[in-house]
């Protein structure tokens, strides 16, 4: 969201990482007595009281946190009610700028005011170790501005990330489990993996939970898949765009939603997932943000499932254009949602007073009606599953190229 505004804003997108963030928190409110270091060289019996906390103490980050949102708020910029690491900073003129925390680095963009009421005050009171623009890592994530668009990639973290090697015998046991070490490595892998798909390969998405499924009865098959993944993921470099999207009334929140029924845990378990996008001027797009993963509940047909999927998106969605009304002081009328489903069953149920057979998914369907009377979703509509963008986040042999064609070019065209 940070990214994307700062986009709409032509803002410079920069990183600030503090300083021995912890010892320049609050002032302890308790006494904390500590034994000195050997390199004190402090007599016998001595013990030191701490004036600010350490690194290891339970609340460390707590006081940190809580001495950054003192000074944001001291400097007029005001907290999201949703998000507590987001802050945002608004002038007469409109919003002049946005941050978001991550402990002791922050994530900010905003216009000349934003930088000399806000961060050179903020450096005042805060040491900074750096300050980076245009071209950072921030939190793992290769950022790089240019003239049109912010880029996001996490290349140099895959290129990084180690895949574990067997032997050519071993390889061959492929349907025997895994022993305890390599039961280890593999967990490492779907680990590593899972950053990598949460934060730029929702493409990989639904090969992360099945192979999630199986971490403690994994097979000697199931290493080797997670690590021909993870090489699929270092061989096809990818960066998401975020493109200039234009003046933000002309906003939308879109929104895929698809599910597979009976494809997890050996046919007891679905998956739902959805990608939410901000669409705006000429069909310019940024992510938001996606997910997928096995369904709350057992259900009994691909109806339910989707419909799972769809209510999901739902609540995303809504969270998500609460906080952007928030910062970009928007009516909710003018940021409309539109949910895109290839369940045409599902579409018609939605658009129809005709009842389901399923008792239960009569009430989760309710759920989506009422949110469509009452204007927090504009329309659902229904698309091919050639045009849903969100099928490789729930099954196995789904292409995700044009997914990801979407997520590379900033552009998503809406089917009709």
């Amino acid at each position: 969201m940070v990214l994307a505004v700062a986009a709409a804003k032509h803002w410079i997108i920069k990183s600030t990482d503090i300083k021995s963030a912890f010892l320049q928190g609050n002032v302890l409110q308790r006494d904390v007595y500590i034994k000195p270091p050997k390199e004190a060289n402090v007599s016998d019996g001595c013990v030191w009281k701490l004036s600010r906390c350490l690194y290891g103490l339970n609340d460390a980050a707590r006081q940190f946190y809580d001495s950054v949102v003192e000074e944001l708020l001291h400097l007029g910029c005001m907290k999201s009610t949703l998000d507590p690491s987001l802050f945002f900073y608004r002038t007469s003129s409109g919003l002049s700028g946005i941050l978001v925390a991550h402990i002791d680095d922050f994530l900010h963009a905003g216009d000349q005011s934003f930088d000399d009421d806000v961060m050179k005050q903020l450096s005042l009171r805060f040491q900074a170790g750096s300050n980076l623009e245009t071209e950072f890592k921030y939190v793992g994530y290769q950022i790089t501005q240019d003239s049109q668009d912010i880029l996001l990639d996490q290349q140099e973290y895959i290129d990084n990330v180690e895949i574990i090697q067997m032997s050519a015998e071993r390889e061959m046991q492929k349907y025997d489990a895994l022993n305890p070490a390599e039961l280890k490595k593999y967990r490492s892998m779907v680990g590593s993996l899972n950053w990598v798909v949460q934060g730029s390969r929702p493409d990989l998405f639904f090969q992360l939970v099945d192979l999630s499924t199986r971490f403690r009865s994994g097979t000697v098959d199931d290493l080797l898949k997670v690590r021909k993944i993870l090489q699929k993921a270092r061989d096809s470099k990818s960066e998401i765009c975020f493109p200039d999207m234009g003046p933000v009334d002309g906003w939308r929140i879109v929104f895929y939603a698809d599910a597979s029924h009976a494809n997890l845990c050996e046919g007891t378990g679905s998956c739902v997932g959805y990608i939410v996008f901000i669409l705006g001027m000429n069909n310019r797009c940024c992510p938001l943000n996606w997910k997928s993963g096995k369904a709350r509940r057992v259900v009994k047909s691909s109806i339910a499932a989707e419909a799972m999927a769809l209510l999901d998106a739902i609540d995303e969605s809504l969270y998500q254009k609460e906080i952007l009304c928030q910062i970009l002081s928007l009516s909710s009328s003018n940021l409309p949602i539109v949910g895109m489903t290839d369940n045409e069953g599902l579409w018609q149920a939605v658009r129809s007073t005709k009842l389901v057979d399923d008792r239960r998914l009569r009430i989760e369907l309710a759920g989506v009606k009422e949110n469509l009377q009452r204007g927090d979703i504009r329309e659902i509509r229904w698309c091919s599953s050639a045009e849903m963008l969100a099928d490789c986040l729930t099954k196995k042999n789904a292409d995700g190229r044009k997914l990801l064609a979407v997520l590379q070019s900033g552009i998503l065209q809406l089917p009709m």
